[in-house]
């Protein structure tokens, strides 16, 4: 199984894109990366470079995608042997 640690930018490019993650990999993440996406899915609304609908949209897409959070110790050290 091939494993990916994610920066908020490329969750938001697969959103936007609707790029779906094979099954056989795993995505890796900070336990905050859901700031930074609800942030950036708010902003683009209410500065009306996205419909509402689509943001919502998005937003529950994002709540599906099977991504593991780690915390920032964890991580590192994953990130490190990944």
């Amino acid at each position: 199984m091939a494993r990916y640690v994610v920066h908020s930018s490329v969750v938001h490019r697969m959103l936007t894109d609707e790029i779906d993650m094979p099954a056989h990999h795993m995505l890796l993440a900070p336990t905050l990366l859901r700031s930074p996406i609800l942030d950036d899915l708010y902003r683009q609304v209410r500065d009306g470079h996205l419909p509402e609908v689509t943001g919502i949209d998005r937003l529950a897409v994002f709540a599906g995608m099977k991504i593991r959070y780690l915390g920032d110790k964890v991580l590192r050290r994953k990130a490190w042997s990944v």
